[in-house]
């Protein structure tokens, strides 16, 4: 077969992940505090931008204002919106290579933007979601991660939680007992009681001797050893193991955990109710200074410069506002296009409180206002809307799933795995908790050895150690 040489034309499309595609998609993620901080740089050495209004223009901006947004006027204009929407999609293949307690006295990755490390609210999230299917509990758990503080204690207030949810003191304090039972054990403890209470009672050492002696740690703080011997009922010995016994225990649970604090000094949406009853958003302007671009000023110089490198620099700084001006009003745009979009599928949540709660998806918003799923979880990180019923990150609200590694995991579907697992070991060489913890995570299903626990108990099924000298369970 003889090779032959030939020209042939081909057209195909694909999408660069240029320098400003990157930029773009980092504004559109970044919190408020975050992207005031690149406007503050962007303004100290590029002189066309301005926050001043003068003679000054914006550059992108159109005639209709943005800033607010009915939610009646949602789907009337998807067309045109969507033209001008952050949507980007790309085959990535392309892309270039609780206080002190104790016992005495700026550079850009874009992978960032897609996936960042695991904190201990990520730690949390996880374990509550697999615990967790109803989607009223999982809001009141995501509205109370933002009452914990550093040392991993809960400071919120219950009664003031319910009202502002509109359900029940009782309901929060239920969701709260779920969130104690998660690791790192003793985390949104109300005490630090409760802390080493927790973990006592998962060390099987909660003795009425060793609870008694929670309930007067100030006496241990003051070194009263002889009224605690007496108020426990025990020796000297025993009391300085049970001493040694608390000292081991861990104070501060959040301790050694990184966590990214989320919660803004001021949201970058508020949610407004009418007289007639309906709600509205409306962008907090002062979360962010109002950029402009100085044309006038532009105009000036540009006329006056004949050097070659005085032009392109003048050029390149005009190009830069233009384009970061674009994209913060585009920005804006898709923040208050989504926000309402939440608020209009939600709305019953704000009239009536969280037994209206709906299930909600990052599909179901991106169809409501012609966008891509991806677009709407990068608009809706680290963004924070104050409504009539309190403070919440947009992300709240989407509430259906239980997000893992391999996908939507349901409790129960956890439950059957380690149920079979254990129903196919082998009866003379038990399954451990460590082992299914690992066996499950080969199957995509990432939970702690403590959840193990806690689902094989659930399921009534005895301990490694039990099953090896039953009868039933050798039998089986």
């Amino acid at each position: 077969m003889a090779l032959q040489q030939g020209l042939q034309q081909r057209q195909s499309q694909n999408l660069a992940m240029t320098a400003e595609l990157q930029e773009s998609l980092k504004m559109l993620q970044l919190s408020s505090i975050d992207l005031a901080d690149i406007i503050n740089g962007e303004l100290e050495k590029n002189p066309l931008l301005t926050t001043d209004d003068g003679e000054s223009i914006e550059i992108g901006s159109s005639n209709k204002d943005t800033t607010t947004s009915d939610l009646t006027e949602l789907g009337k204009d998807r067309d045109s919106f969507e033209n001008e929407s952050l949507d980007y999609q790309t085959n990535w293949d392309d892309v270039g290579k609780g206080g002190d307690h104790k016992f005495e006295n700026n550079d850009f990755d874009f992978e960032d933007t897609i996936e960042g490390e695991e904190d201990l609210n990520q730690l949390i999230l996880k374990q509550f979601h697999i615990d967790v299917a109803d989607a009223q509990k999982r809001m009141i758990g995501l509205h109370l991660l933002d009452y914990l503080d550093p040392s991993g204690y809960f400071i919120g207030n219950l009664a003031e939680i319910a009202e502002n949810l509109g359900c029940e003191e009782a309901e929060v304090e239920e969701v709260l007992l779920s969130l104690q039972k998660l690791e790192p054990t003793g985390i949104f403890s109300r005490s630090l009681e409760e802390c080493l209470k927790i973990q006592l009672e998962e060390k099987d050492r909660l003795d009425p001797c060793m609870f008694a002696l929670l309930q007067n740690l100030q006496l241990l703080g003051m070194r009263k050893l002889e009224t605690l011997k007496e108020i426990c009922g025990v020796d000297d010995e025993e009391l300085q193991d049970m001493i040694l016994e608390i000292k081991a225990l861990n104070p501060k649970p959040a301790l050694g955990f990184a966590r990214k604090e989320l919660t803004p000094g001021q949201p970058d949406i508020f949610v407004k109710k009418k007289d007639d009853g309906a709600y509205f958003v409306e962008l907090n302007n002062a979360a962010l200074p109002k950029l402009l671009v100085n044309k006038k000023y532009y105009m000036e110089i540009s006329a006056q410069l004949k050097n070659k490198d005085e032009k392109q620099f003048v050029k390149a700084n005009y190009h830069s506002a233009n384009f970061l001006v674009k994209a913060l009003d585009q920005r804006a745009n898709t923040m208050v296009k989504t926000a309402a979009a939440i608020v209009k599928y939600q709305e019953e949540f704000f009239k009536f409180g969280i037994k209206y709660l709906k299930p909600l998806t990052l599909s179901a918003i991106a169809e409501e206002i012609g966008m891509h799923e991806s677009t709407i979880s990068r608009v809706t990180s680290n963004k924070f809307m104050v409504t009539p019923r309190g403070s919440f990150e947009m992300k709240y609200f989407f509430t259906s799933g239980v997000s893992n590694s391999g996908g939507e995991v349901a409790s129960t579907s956890v439950k059957e795995s380690i149920k079979e697992i254990i129903t196919a070991e082998d009866h003379d060489k038990p399954l451990s908790d460590d082992a299914i913890t690992a066996m499950l995570k080969k199957r995509g299903v990432n939970i702690s050895r403590r959840t193990v626990m806690k689902y094989r108990e659930a399921l009534a099924i005895p301990s490694s150690y039990e099953r090896k000298n039953s009868q039933m369970y050798r039998a089986g």
